[in-house]
């Protein structure tokens, strides 16, 4: 195996660990969570280890991810010269990578999915419609950019119910194993989300129905790439790191707080209630405020470690080969993982048969752990190779 996998991967300057490690954090998270997801089911032998999975760590993934989207995108356009256009090359090249990632989004669901599911709006459009909404709100002041992250949190639960939200998704119910200590305190929906080809219902599954909606969802790049701007990229660099903990805290103890106040009054409605039990889909605002303390919580460790006093070691090396192929490694994961499920489905007759139902949660988590080792030494060698036909490699050649 090679040594600490840290070639040609040594930090550029104004380059930060930090955003690397957390990087690396969510992409292990989500590889954990999605094994298991996929692979096994809920009401399995091991309840306990299936909401560890799903939820301890994979609540917090997407979450990390979107909120380093809003960081980078501070961080990059804090180098370059701002020559006083709205729309330069470089502007005019984020928006095209937006773009991009959203078209790759659609071929993604396809050849994962199948046609129908094209619209399911999963994270990578959200992500390439954040890019685009970022750079076209970069001079608005930090405060007004603070403002649209808690309105889009405080209307997602209005708008939710207006789109007609549980038609998309049917009934929610106690998660099993955590339900047996603490019922109605974690919910999730019984079935997944119904995409169609309706225009109406398109829109509304991109803003406020499918899987990673803007509303909430954009406040976590929009806070992001405040703390990218003032803490990174501005001339108070390092003003938040210890700031980021406290606050980080105390936004992750007030939705437990809440959501178990919810729990025992009976407040069950994730869709449209303020006050609710901690719910992913949709992520209800309880969750949401635990979600940005994890992320102000990790900003605040990753910094102190990763950044007061950069190293070269196996554990950077690692974290800035995920974090460089992380688009990569985000299709490449979902095709490890469902294509033998739909293969074998196809043999047995019924496509379907081994989604959710192939192996147990332990075998699952075993594959993840394997799968998420040889990241190294194959990462590690298409780097050598300079990333040829990754999906970074053909977004700089589609972008350059």
């Amino acid at each position: 195996m090679p040594g600490s996998g840290s070639d040609n991967l040594k930090p550029a300057k104004k380059r930060y660990d930090s955003i690397d490690v957390m990087r690396a954090i969510a992409i292990i998270s989500m590889v954990i969570c999605h094994f298991v997801i996929y692979l096994s089911s809920v009401n399995g032998a091991y309840p306990w280890l299936y909401l560890f999975a799903n939820h301890i760590v994979g609540d917090f993934a997407a979450p990390i991810f979107v909120f380093l989207v809003g960081v980078s995108q501070a961080v990059s356009l804090g180098k370059r010269p701002d020559g006083g256009k709205f729309f330069d090359r470089a502007g005019v090249r984020v928006i095209k990578r937006g773009l991009f990632i959203m078209a790759i989004s659609f071929v993604f669901s396809v050849m994962t999915y199948g046609p129908a599911y094209v619209f399911e709006w999963d994270v990578l459009p959200f992500i390439g419609f954040s890019l685009i909404v970022l750079f076209l709100t970069r001079k608005v002041p930090v405060w007004g950019l603070l403002i649209a992250a808690f309105l889009s949190v405080i209307a997602a639960p209005g708008l939710r119910a207006w789109s007609g939200y549980s038609a998309f998704w049917g009934d929610i119910a106690n998660v099993p194993g955590i339900q047996d200590v603490l019922p109605g305190f974690l919910l999730d929906p019984l079935t997944e989300y119904e995409a169609d080809f309706v225009f109406g219902n398109i829109v509304k599954g991109f803003f406020f129905n499918g899987y990673f909606p803007v509303f909430p969802w954009i406040a976590f790049p929009l806070v992001g790439y405040v703390i990218g701007k003032t803490n990174l990229a501005g001339e108070k660099i390092g003003w938040f790191d210890a700031k980021a903990s406290v606050l980080g805290l105390l936004l992750a103890v007030q939705g437990l707080a809440a959501a178990y106040y919810a729990s025992e009054r009976g407040l069950n409605d994730v869709i449209s209630g303020f006050i609710a039990p901690l719910s992913f889909y949709p992520d209800s605002t309880t969750l949401l405020s635990v979600q940005l303390g994890v992320c102000f919580l990790l900003f605040s460790f990753c910094r102190a470690i990763f950044d007061k006093a950069p190293k070269d070691n196996i554990i950077t090396g690692y974290c800035r080969l995920l974090s460089k192929y992380s688009l990569t490694i985000y299709v490449f994961h979902y095709i490890v993982i469902l294509w033998p499920v739909w293969i074998m489905g196809a043999i047995k007759g019924d496509i379907k048969i081994y989604y959710q139902n192939a192996v147990s949660v332990p075998i699952a988590l075993l594959s993840a752990v394997i799968l998420l080792l040889l990241f190294k030494p194959v990462f590690w060698r298409w780097n050598k190779n300079e990333g040829k036909y990754s999906l970074e490699w053909i977004l700089s050649k589609v972008v350059p």
